[in-house]
C-alpha cells in the first residue's frame, strides 16, 4: 500500500484545522486585505509548518477520528480523511504514480509546453485511467 508521509509538527495547542484552500484564502483576506492565489496559499501554510492535501475539485469529503489505545494506557488520535461517496477501486501500490505525478512526468518526459499542455494533459489522464484501471 502507497502512503505518502506529509509533513511532521508538533501540536502546540493539540489540535489541528481542517479547511478548504478557498475557505482558508477567504479567511485570510478577511483578516488582511489581502489576496493570495494558490501557490502563495500554499507557500504561506508550509512556512509557517503546516500543509496542504490536494484532492479532486468539488469532492465532498468526510473527516473522522478513530481512538486507539496506546500502551502506556492513553489514546491516541488517527485522523482519516475520505471522499463522502468512494468508488475505489484499490489503494495506490508502493512506487504506482498518482494522476497528476503520471501527467507530470510525461509533460517533463516529452518536454510539452505553452498552448499544447492542456489538451496534452487531458489525453494523459486518459492514458493514466485506462494504464490504472487495466492493471491490478
Amino acid at each position: 500500500m502507497r502512503i505518502d508521509l506529509m509533513s511532521r509538527m508538533k501540536l502546540e495547542s493539540g489540535g489541528i484545522a481542517i479547511i478548504s484552500a478557498e475557505r482558508l484564502t477567504d479567511l485570510i483576506k478577511e483578516v488582511t486585505g489581502k489576496d493570495y492565489d494558490e501557490y502563495q496559499l500554499l507557500k504561506l501554510v508550509m512556512d509557517h509548518g503546516g500543509d496542504m492535501i490536494t484532492m479532486e475539485p468539488y469532492q465532498e469529503i468526510s473527516v473522522g477520528k478513530i481512538y486507539t489505545i496506546d500502551k502506556d494506557g492513553t489514546n491516541s488520535t488517527i485522523v482519516r480523511i475520505t471522499p463522502t461517496i468512494n468508488n475505489s477501486k484499490r489503494i495506490l501500490k508502493i512506487g504506482e504514480k498518482t494522476a497528476q505525478e503520471y501527467c507530470m512526468q510525461k509533460t517533463k518526459e516529452l518536454n510539452v509546453k505553452g498552448d499544447d499542455l492542456g489538451e496534452f494533459f487531458i489525453e494523459q489522464l486518459k492514458n493514466y485511467k485506462t494504464e490504472m484501471l487495466s492493471g491490478e
